[in-house]
């Protein structure tokens, strides 16, 4: 687990940021002032990272129809998108980095990418 107590941190103060808390199980967590919260989970493979949005259910099936066509195989970039649905209106994005390509820059790539997709989601619903 030490190369994600060092990833994290380096993340954290990549956005101005103290320090990100990791648990002992190599879990973190980071929600941003529109809501949504980014998820960062040690796996046998490296890092899942996951970007959770609370939908305000009024438009949830165009959404999940948005997120669903922004994260197909023929749509998605370096990494595969997994989209999700947690509960009755929580919207997810998540991917996995290999831990080889762990590093600070592949991060910021991802949860760049992650973000864009679901703003682009949140766009195209208004």
């Amino acid at each position: 687990m030490n190369w994600i107590t060092d990833l994290l941190p380096a993340f954290s103060h990549s956005l101005g940021m103290d320090h990100i808390p990791i648990s002992d199980h190599g879990q973190a967590a980071l929600e941003f002032e529109n809501g949504q919260r980014l998820y960062f989970e040690t796996v046998p493979t490296g890092v899942c990272v996951s970007l959770v949005y609370q939908s305000n259910g009024y438009q949830l099936l165009r959404e999940i129809r948005t997120l669903l066509d922004l994260c197909h195989y023929e749509n998605s970039t370096q990494y595969q998108l997994r989209p999700g649905l947690m509960g009755e209106n929580m919207l997810s994005i998540s991917t996995t980095i290999p831990q080889e390509k762990a590093i600070l820059s592949e991060l910021q790539s991802v949860v760049e990418q992650i973000q864009d997709v679901m703003t682009r989601v949140l766009e195209q619903n208004i």
